[in-house]
């Protein structure tokens, strides 16, 4: 027998002739079956929606392979619900209608469950045949249970057997909810499958009888049973199924949330439940899984689609106001129907998918989901667990007039902070809502709208959360001192921020007017807000105002008071002059930080801020650093984004001085976009000055870099007095870097007065220096001397080593001024050893380049010049100061030369007279008979450059060969 199979246009054909046996032929297209072959299926029949093309083909090369065998066979169509089972079914019975095979289906239902053998009996019905002795009512007192006369079986399997004489389809689907004796007759089916016929059992795995799914097993071990498992649709089947290209962003979203379900696929894609044709299937579909359901199970599924995600037995109790033994029976119920499932991480249950979740919650009454989802949320609250876990039964109940209680809402506000503040914002604006008729309680208010103002200050809200917390302290008289203080203290700050000092200054004032003659320990945090954003540091009252602060703070053992207490007294040390008692208060105050937790300083963040700088300001910037940095951390923590870029300056300042630059860069630029956005003028101006300078060190172009600066300090408004010092500073010291020395002093004793009297002594020695380096550039040795009789006297009191660096710094420019290298470089190396001792990598490698510079080329300075000048290289390398680094490697050029064996000085050679030094190097070394290339090699010049020199001195020396250029030094030496 020859058989062949060819495929015309799109469809497959079988030819064989009529000798041989049938065997062959089933022999044949079993090899055709288990190769995947679909011999009669069309791809034109299969719409564009139609995905699962493979189980398809599958299913419907076993039909026609049993049909043209005469043989029996059993499918397991197993599959979620959802996943396409009855579709694959319809185009199966579709198909075997067209190739002229019976086609038999049946469904069977719950309610059915109890009614024996009853989907079967409609299809025989259906077919005009009927089964004599078949009870449709089970016997009522059998102890071992009811089952139909075996007789039965044998009429129907029968029936089944003359409908399959030329091939049949037989589909039971949901077979799941079969009754007892329709799982008999399937198990009597399995063990002798009925010629022609291919028996369909479509089920769900987790709904099905342990005794149906031990006979599927059972066949599948005989062989007469195959199982088809309906597994998730891959991203690629989804975008076919949604009509979407693979790329498109939402698939994969879907693909996820979906399972790779199909039905549940098409819902979230298309809407909310109903709107699509496969949301209105859906619908009715989950609507008659729900009809079987008592008073109890709908109650608790309710409870379940509220809580949503996971929960417990305890949860779900609560929620739906059963007893737990209630709450059991029922989700015993809804895990038989597969409505609930248990879950592993966390433990607990969960719905069976979201669809079911928004079906159900969608049918509940509106009513009573609010108080479900108020008494969820006080539970969860309770148990005290993470926001996101409380976000949706919050977002729920702010629609209504009085969500609930203000004080979760405050709590979960407060949580959120971090987490999401857009989300606190609303929450604790929707807490802020009086109830009607409610008489607001100032604690529980003045809270919120604390809590309020923070998340408002998070989302970058600074002007609204000080108009909200203006009005709420106005409003209310009353409430506990520590929330006004705190509500007072935030408020004072952004008033500062935002350049009002006035307004900042009368908050406080009035506030603390409010309380008895000697202030209360919750006074200290307005104390030093006020003393610090009014710049009243060196006052008399002030001091003594501060002093009562520290005393009042270690009497009531609060640390975190002493180390606020503590940094404003050394603030009032600094602005007297006594930098060293100021040294050992901040070190003092430092060491109390250290030992406080960072939970302790949430509400203090300012207090570190203000230590850093005012430890940057006495030379202490490893702890300034460590202090800052552990600030910014804290203030990103819990949400005070309004002081960061003031942290993030001081920062900043700290980086330029020890290193490295980029980060200098990185923290400036952060402070100006941060404080820009929000209006806080000054302090932006301040960081993009900073900036500029970080730039010019890094090795921007300087005219790009002091553009930067000037407009920085052109958006400074004209009466802010509190930044101008800083920002006036670091301009002069970047257009001095940049080359302009005139400006650099022009902007000094404009801002601070000719001696520089404005400008607080802990700054005023760095502006003196600064100012002798510009005369020294300038040619100017009167005021490079009179700026270095400053700073030694400012250094005699202080002691500071900086202060010592800046003093030997602006000795040295005076000597180079006043052209006497020999005096200037050795105090430079002194500057760089001073600077050295504070810290400043920077300044140091400043020091090493600059004395290098300025000191004679001589053999026996060429062995210093080469240390100082290494050190200095890599001092600028290690801080990120390529600037430097550049002028470093400049003169390292001029060192190689310089370190050769001894050359005749200026005085002793006559030719110095008439040749330039370069010109007189390569006079000397072609003197020895050297060619160009190698002159050219040794003074690392190009061999052009070489012969113009050498041109030059044959001009100037009046010779015109090697041989008299030769004679020429040598009489001169």
């Amino acid at each position: 027998m020859t058989i062949a199979l060819s495929k015309r246009r799109d469809c497959y054909v079988i030819s064989f002739d009529a000798t041989g046996s049938t065997t062959a032929l089933g022999h044949q297209l079993a090899r055709w079956q288990d190769c995947g072959a679909s011999l009669t299926a069309r791809d034109a029949d299969l719409d564009d929606k139609t995905v699962r093309r493979r189980e398809i083909r599958s299913l419907l090369t076993t039909l026609h392979a049993v049909r043209a065998q005469r043989s029996g066979r059993v499918i397991e169509l197993v599959g979620e619900p959802g996943s396409g089972k009855s579709r694959l079914i319809a185009i199966a019975a579709r198909e075997a209608a067209r190739s002229g095979i019976r086609s038999l289906n049946a469904r069977c239902t719950e309610a059915d469950r109890g009614k024996p053998l009853l989907p079967l009996l409609h299809v025989l019905i259906s077919q005009g045949i009927s089964v004599t002795g078949l009870d449709t009512e089970p016997a009522a007192a059998s102890p071992e249970g009811w089952h139909q006369p075996l007789g039965v079986y044998v009429e129907i399997r029968q029936a089944l057997a003359e409908l399959a004489r030329d091939g049949a389809l037989l589909a039971l689907d949901d077979f799941h909810f079969a009754d007892d004796d329709s799982v008999r007759l399937v198990e009597n089916l399995v063990r002798t499958p009925v010629p022609g016929l291919l028996l369909v059992v479509a089920l769900r795995a987790r709904q099905a009888s342990a005794q149906l799914l031990e006979v599927l097993a059972h066949g599948a071990e005989l062989g007469s049973v195959r199982r088809l498992h309906l597994d998730a649709l891959s991203v690629k089947q989804a975008a076919g199924l949604l009509g979407l290209p693979p790329e498109d962003k939402r698939l994969r979203h879907l693909h996820a949330e979906s399972g790779g379900v199909p039905a549940y696929l098409l819902e979230l894609a298309h809407g909310s439940t109903g709107v699509s044709a496969a949301g209105q299937q859906r619908s009715t579909t989950l609507l008659a899984e729900m009809s079987e359901l008592n008073a109890d199970e709908r109650v608790t599924i309710s409870a379940a689609a509220v809580l949503g995600g996971v929960f417990d037995l305890e949860l779900l109790s609560h929620v739906a106001g059963l007893p737990h033994a209630r709450t059991w029976a029922a989700m015993t119920g809804l895990r038989r129907r597969d409505l609930v499932r248990p879950v592993d991480h966390p433990a607990g249950y969960a719905l069976r998918h979201r669809v079911v979740r928004d079906f159900v919650y969608a049918g509940a009454d509106p009513t009573w989901r609010t108080i479900a989802h108020r008494k969820a949320l006080e539970l969860l609250t309770d148990r005290q667990v993470p926001v996101a876990d409380r976000a949706g039964h919050i977002e729920q109940l702010l629609t209504q007039p009085q969500p609930t209680s203000p004080l979760l809402l405050a709590q979960a506000g407060e949580d959120a902070l971090m987490e999401d503040p857009e989300a606190a914002s609303r929450w604790l604006r929707a807490a802020l809502r009086p109830a009607p008729g409610a008489r607001p309680d100032d604690t529980v208010r003045l809270r919120l709208s604390l809590a309020y103002a923070r998340a408002l200050i998070a989302t970058d809200e600074p002007a609204e959360a000080r108009r909200v917390l203006r009005e709420q302290l106005a409003s209310m008289p009353g409430g506990p001192p520590e929330l006004r203080s705190a509500a007072v203290v935030v408020c004072a700050q952004l008033d500062w921020l935002l350049g009002l000092h006035a307004e900042a200054g009368s908050l406080i004032r009035a506030e603390l007017g409010r309380s008895a003659a000697r202030p209360p320990l919750h006074a200290i945090p307005m104390v030093v807000t006020d003393q610090f954003v009014q710049g009243r540091q060196g006052n008399r009252a002030a001091m003594k105002q501060a002093a009562w602060c520290v005393r009042t703070a270690r009497e009531q053992g609060d640390r975190v008071g002493e180390v606020g207490a503590l940094t404003l007294a050394a603030t009032h040390q600094m602005a007297t002059g006594d930098l060293l008692g100021a040294q050992l208060t901040l070190r003092q105050c430092g060491a109390i930080a250290d030992q406080v937790a960072d939970s302790d300083l949430t509400g203090a963040v300012e207090y570190l801020a203000i230590l850093g700088w005012a430890e940057h300001a006495v030379d202490r910037f490893a702890d300034a650093r460590r202090h800052l940095r552990r600030s910014a951390h804290i203030a990103r923590r819990v949400g005070q984004r309004h002081l960061l870029p003031f942290i993030l300056v001081g920062l900043s300042k700290t980086y330029l001085a020890m290193g490295p630059i980029d980060k200098a860069q990185w923290a400036s630029r952060e402070a100006r976009d941060l404080a820009e956005p929000v209006g806080f003028v000054s302090i932006g101006s301040v960081a993009q000055v900073t900036e500029a300078c970080s730039a010019l060190e890094l090795g921007l172009d300087a005219a790009e870099a002091i553009e930067l600066a000037e407009k920085a300090a052109r958006a400074l408004p004209i009466d802010e007095s509190w930044w101008r010092t800083d920002l006036t500073i670091s301009l002069a010291e970047a257009v001095l870097t940049a080359g302009d020395a005139q400006r650099c002093v022009t902007l000094l004793t404009e801002t601070g007065g000719p001696r520089l009297e404005r400008i607080p002594l802990a700054k005023r020695s760095a502006c003196f220096e600064l100012i002798a380096q510009a005369a020294a550039d300038l040619g100017d040795p009167v005021t490079a001397g009179e700026c270095a009789r400053h700073a030694e006297d400012i250094a005699s009191r202080t002691l500071l080593p900086s202060h010592l660096a800046r003093a030997r710094a602006a000795q040295a420019h005076e000597h180079r001024a006043r052209r006497q290298p020999d005096e200037a470089w050795p105090l430079y190396q002194q500057a760089a050893d001073s600077f050295a001792e504070a810290g400043m990598t920077r300044a140091q490698a400043r020091m090493l380049t600059t004395g290098v510079s300025c000191m004679p080329g001589d053999p026996e300075t060429a062995r210093p010049a080469t240390s100082m000048l290494s050190l200095g290289r890599e001092l600028a390398r290690r801080s990120a100061a390529w600037r430097l680094y550049r002028q470093a490697e400049a003169l390292q050029q001029h060192l190689e030369v310089a370190g050769r064996p001894a050359e005749p000085s200026r005085e002793e050679d006559p030719l110095r007279e008439t040749l330039t030094a370069r010109e007189y190097q390569v006079a000397r070394i072609a003197a020895d008979g050297k060619r160009t290339k190698e002159i050219a090699a040794q003074l690392r010049l190009s061999s052009r450059t070489v012969e113009a020199h050498l041109s030059n001195i044959y001009r100037k020396l009046e010779v015109n060969s090697r041989a008299a250029l030769a004679s020429k030094v040598a009489r001169a030496s």
